[in-house]
């Protein structure tokens, strides 16, 4: 890319912060779990672990299928859409009335968050300037 060196390193750390904001989604949400059994008035524990694991499966499979994507339409308008679905899901999980709700909005939140992780690190590849490795290999 022809980008000056200030116009990339800040293309990067944006990419840096949605990389780590992520999959820190998962961990927050442990974190909360006695307050989600008070909200939606449950006993249940397991309900509450598959809403923390309904995130790590989409996390899984998002990737699978967005990522290949991201190579026939570039990767830009995946990683975009991506972003806005992530925080639109995420924002609906926030808003959920119930747990059922909640479960299929942490599935989707993870699913559209794995894709951001992923094609992260082909950014982070392509921003490289490669002169000075080949100048140093001659």
């Amino acid at each position: 890319m022809n980008w000056r060196g200030n116009v990339k390193t800040s293309n990067l750390l944006v990419v840096i912060i949605l990389t780590l904001i992520t999959p820190l989604a998962s961990f927050m949400f442990v974190s909360g779990v006695p307050d989600i059994l008070v909200e939606f008035k449950s006993n249940s524990t397991t309900l509450v672990e598959l809403v923390a694991s309904v995130y790590i499966l989409g996390f899984a499979v998002g990737p699978l299928l967005l990522s290949p994507l991201s190579q026939l339409y570039c990767r830009k308008p995946i990683y975009m859409i991506c972003n806005i679905m992530f925080v639109v899901f995420t924002v609906a999980c926030a808003v959920s009335k119930s747990l059922t709700r909640l479960i299929v909005f942490r599935f989707f939140a993870g699913y559209f968050g794995g894709t951001i992780a992923d094609d992260s690190s082909f950014v982070c590849v392509q921003n490289i300037d490669r002169r000075p490795i080949n100048l140093g290999v001659r």
